[in-house]
């Protein structure tokens, strides 16, 4: 869902990182499980997590 949201906005931007390959960016963002979805370094979500649980943190990330 980032990527498509990412496709349809220019102000959201969706990158897939390799948690195994990048060791320290996945200690500082607590990559416990996968997927995880980090929202402007504040907010996440771990796991696969229906469409609307999403979309309800992007509305916290950006105080909505």
């Amino acid at each position: 869902m980032a990527y498509q949201m990412a496709l349809e906005s220019d102000k959201v931007r969706a990158d897939a990182i390799e948690a195994s390959e990048f060791p320290d960016l996945s200690m500082r963002h607590s990559v416990m499980a996968v997927p995880k979805t980090v929202i402007n370094d504040v907010y996440s979500v771990e796991g696969a997590v229906p469409e609307s649980a999403l979309v309800e943190e992007l509305k916290q990330a950006v105080g909505f």
